[in-house]
Parts: structure tokens; sequence; C-alpha cells
């Protein structure tokens, strides 16, 4: 039976990636580096949400302006737009601010304090779980 073709964009495509030098592949592991792969695509396609819900807004205030007699159907399509709006925008403040940048600084602490190779992989872990 024929399958569906599934066509991917550059979006769904878009990875990051890193080849660690050694030393530093020690820390940053082939594990690691997934992690923040997984990480990294999670907020991109936040942003990515948030810029077409954007451009939907921005259609939608023009429309506005173009048709004033729309009623509730506009109107409910424009609130729902803005709701959504806001939660990702939430979302993104939520884990850029409250959690990457606090767990962040407590890792460059705990990093300064580090002795060892084995002690700078052991943060470096808890960091990224």
């Amino acid at each position: 039976k024929d399958q569906p073709k599934q066509t991917l964009r550059g979006f769904d495509t878009f990875t990051l990636d890193y080849k660690a030098p050694w030393p530093v592949s020690l820390v940053i592991s082939r594990r690691a580096l997934t992690k923040y792969q997984l990480l990294f695509r999670h907020l991109f396609h936040c942003k990515h949400v948030d810029r077409h819900l954007a451009q939907v807004w921005q259609q939608q205030q023009t429309l506005t302006r173009l048709v004033s007699t729309a009623g509730g159907a506009l109107t409910s399509s424009y609130l729902l737009c803005a709701r959504m709006m806001h939660f990702v925008q939430n979302f993104e403040y939520y884990m850029t601010v409250e959690v990457l940048e606090p767990n962040w600084a407590t890792l460059e602490t705990k990093l300064a304090l580090a002795t060892t190779v084995d002690q700078v992989i052991q943060h470096h872990e808890e960091f990224l779980d």
C-alpha cells in the first residue's frame, strides 16, 4: 500500500551539533549533546510557534481595520490568538528565565568549586538532568 509522503521543511531538520575535541569531549559527551539538541529543538519550536502567532495577530489587526462589521467570529479568533500568544510567550519566559538561567548560574558556581574532571562531569550531568 502506498504510504503518504512526509515532506520535511528546513525548520523540521534544523539541529544543533558540536564535535567536541579531546579533552572537552569528556564533559560534552554524545549523550550530553543529545540532551542539548532536545532542549534547543524544544526552544526553537516554541519560538517558531510564537512567530507564527505574531504573524496571525498582525493579519488580524489589518483585517479588523478593513472590516469593522465582522462581529463575534473575528473577535473570538482574535481572543484565541491573543491567549495562545500570551501562553507561548510566558512559557518561553519560564523556560529561559526561571529554569535555564538559574540552573546555569548554579552550574557555573559548582564548576568554579570543582577540583577534578569527575566532579565537572557530574555537575554537568546534573545540570542537564
